[in-house]
């Protein structure tokens, strides 16, 4: 991906907030990501255009919304990452709603070499496959 098509920290929210949703499959409303995302109606609209153009969501004009196959991708990557952040903060100590919240705010920023020495630090040999970023 290009810088162009590379989505911002609140465009991965708003994937994920797509692929977490129950109903995903039949697509999501604007208002159902505003509620789970906690933003207004015209910023979620704006970043649903944006990721349209890097080809992440599809969307017709008032309707749901939709990953694409590179979205779901994208979305699947947020979540293993989050999801392994969360069990090495967890792992770590770290109550599990602090962890939870830690998580949504470090999937963004940490490299992937600091991920995977956490990784390497705090769980034995087995349990790394399942947390393997290699």
């Amino acid at each position: 991906m290009t810088s162009k098509t590379i989505p911002t920290h609140r465009e991965e929210d708003v994937i994920e907030a797509i692929y977490r949703s129950p109903h995903r499959d039949q697509g999501v409303s604007v208002s159902e990501l505003c509620k789970a995302l906690g933003l207004a109606k015209p910023t979620v609209s704006i970043m649903v255009k944006k990721l349209q153009e890097k080809n992440l969501v599809q969307r017709e004009p008032y309707k749901r919304v939709f990953l694409t196959k590179d979205g779901a991708e994208k979305a699947k990557a947020i979540l293993d990452r989050h999801e392994t952040i969360k069990s090495v903060l967890m792992r770590s100590g770290t109550p599990e709603d602090i962890a939870e919240a830690d998580a949504c705010q470090m999937e963004h920023f940490l490299h992937p070499e600091t991920l995977q020495a956490l990784i390497d630090s705090v769980f034995c040999p087995t349990e790394r496959e399942t947390h393997n970023r290699k």
